[in-house]
């Protein structure tokens, strides 16, 4: 399973983030899941618990967590983008969630 999605809505696919592929950064999180043995219709539950912490979790090629632990300290960045929403996903203006904020 991947999420690129993120990546590409901020604008930061150039930057490395968003794929597998030569020059990628290898942001990787690795779930303790068998989807070939898991029925996620009746098995939710466990479905749930497996996304809520990693086996393995990779940042630019490099383990920093294993088991829900981290392993590796500092390794952390900020990436700054100016992300364009398009007025129709523009939540700011819709009052049920402005209403909720």
């Amino acid at each position: 399973m991947t999420r690129a999605g993120q990546a590409k809505a901020l604008g930061i696919t150039g930057v490395g983030k968003g794929h597998l592929a030569p020059g990628a950064e290898a942001d990787i999180a690795i779930y303790p899941l068998k989807p070939d043995s898991l029925d996620p219709s009746t098995e939710y539950q466990q479905v749930m618990a497996g996304f809520g912490k990693t086996r393995y979790t990779i940042k630019r090629g490099r383990v920093v967590a294993r088991d829900g632990e981290v392993v590796v300290e500092g390794a952390n960045s900020t990436i700054w983008t100016k992300a364009i929403t398009p007025p129709e996903f523009d939540l700011s203006v819709d009052p049920e969630f402005v209403k909720k904020v």
